[in-house]
């Protein structure tokens, strides 16, 4: 019989073998983009992430990931849709401006947008969205999952006190793998 620790290593684990399959060396022979893998990437986040049932009007029976600004991901993100996470499908919505965005719960911020970080941390405040993005700045502007390429890998990082402040739970196990957590 295996115990609470053993269960959480074998978790640890199998969650750290399901998100470094997604590595562009692996995905390269099936001929993935650096966004299909960051697509795949936060579809499993997204399973280690627990929103508020306030995050969810009644009976709503989707989960919408946002794209906001230039949309790098083409159609390799509407790969997603109809995807189920926490038994809710996945809904693909592009946005042009922070304005446009309403009901969403993950937000693609592409680099396009980092300019107006503080305008869209502003937009969303008080609404439990998880942030995503992938550059530089992105975790000390406010966001709270940003994606880094370390030796042809993708690696992320998390901004624990962002995400913590918008009502999310992230798994330990995803914080674990995190090659940086923002606690402050």
């Amino acid at each position: 019989m295996l115990t609470k620790l053993h269960k959480t290593i074998a978790r640890l684990i199998l969650l750290a073998a399901s998100i470094c399959s997604l590595s562009p060396t692996y995905l390269l022979a099936q001929e993935a983009t650096e966004y299909a893998v960051k697509a795949a990437m936060i579809y499993k986040i997204a399973k280690f992430v627990n929103w508020p049932e306030t995050a969810f009007a009644p009976n709503e029976e989707e989960i919408v990931i946002g794209i906001l600004g230039d949309d790098p991901f083409g159609k390799e993100i509407d790969i997603l849709e109809n995807k189920m996470v926490r038994d809710r499908k996945v809904r693909i919505i592009r946005f042009s401006s922070v304005e446009d965005v309403q009901q969403c719960h993950i937000l693609f911020i592409s680099e396009s947008e980092v300019e107006n970080m503080a305008k869209i941390t502003e937009k969303l405040r008080n609404r439990s969205v998880l942030t995503v993005g992938d550059s530089p700045p992105f975790i000390n502007d406010g966001g709270m999952i940003n994606f880094n390429i370390m030796q042809d890998n993708i690696r992320f990082e998390i901004n624990a006190a962002a995400a913590k402040q918008a009502d999310l739970k992230i798994s330990s196990m995803l914080l674990r793998l995190a090659i940086n957590v923002k606690v402050d």
